[in-house]
This record gives structure tokens, sequence and C-alpha cells, in this order.
């Protein structure tokens, strides 16, 4: 119980932190869904669903016309991380790598065709990936450490 309030709480943090100050670099990971797709995989679906919902709903406030797709794509990444960790072992640092590398681009992916369809079919797919590249490969490469650090932080929260 406490490691689910824990995570809501960063995911609180992330995201007051996100929009002070991390909007003015780009080489920065997108934390809330690193911690989305850690509570899938870790507490499992019910957990993960709701920090999605969580997470999408507090990176949709901001966004332009967004909510309700973020608030479709964080717990669709949750189910999707939550569907490959019963195949797969999650401890293994590749495994976590190409989870979040799928949620990204399934979340890139889901932007790019609402865009595209309010648009009106004006954008190009590529300038689109090559707008977002630093923060894809900070991402997906940062995802071990950030998995490892946030199940250190949740045993931590457990044993006291």
């Amino acid at each position: 119980m406490r490691r689910t309030y824990l995570l809501y709480v960063l995911a609180s943090l992330f995201f007051m932190a996100e929009i002070s100050f991390f909007r003015i670099t780009v080489w920065l990971p997108d934390f809330m869904l690193l911690l989305t797709l850690y509570a899938a995989m870790s507490l499992g679906l019910g957990p993960g669903l709701r920090l999605g919902l969580f997470s999408g709903f507090l990176c949709g406030i901001f966004s332009n016309n967004m909510l309700f797709l973020d608030m479709l794509i964080y717990p669709a990444a949750a189910l999707l991380a939550v569907l490959l960790s019963t195949t797969l072992y999650v401890q293994n640092p590749a495994v976590q790598m190409f989870v979040c590398a799928i949620a990204v681009f399934m979340k890139l992916f889901t932007r790019f065709f609402y865009i595209e369809l309010v648009s009106g079919g004006h954008m190009n797919f590529f300038s689109f990936i090559f707008d977002a590249w630093r923060m894809i490969v900070v991402t997906v490469v940062l995802a071990p450490a950030f998995f490892f650090l946030a199940g250190y932080v949740a045993a931590g929260s457990e044993r006291e």
C-alpha cells in the first residue's frame, strides 16, 4: 500500500518538475511513462492502469487538446507492459528497454496520427520522429537504471 502511494507521489513530483524546468532541455526521458511502465511491470495490472490514468491526466492537462488521448495512451502502455511482463523476464535490462521502446513508439505514433487527423494531413512522419529522437533514445537507454532505482526506493519504503 505504501508502495502505491509512493508511486503517486513520485508521479506528482515528476509532473511538477517536468512542467517547471524539464521543458528547457530535450535530453531528458519521459519520466511519467517510465513510472507507469514500472508500476505495471512490478505491481500488476490494477495499479499500473490506475497510475497510467493518473499520469495521462497529469500529462494531458497542459497538452494542447491531448487530455483524452493521453488518458488513453498511458493506461494502454501499462496494459502492454503487463502483457509483455507475463511472457518475458522483466528483470532483464534488455527486456526493460524493449518494453519501453514499444511504449514510447506507441505514444509517438498515436500522437502523430491524432495530429495528422486534426491538421488534415499536413504533417511529415519522419520530421515528427526526428524532433523526438533525443527523448526516444534517452528514455529507452535509461529505462533499466530508472527501474532499478524505482525498485530500490519502493523496497526501502516497504522496509520502514
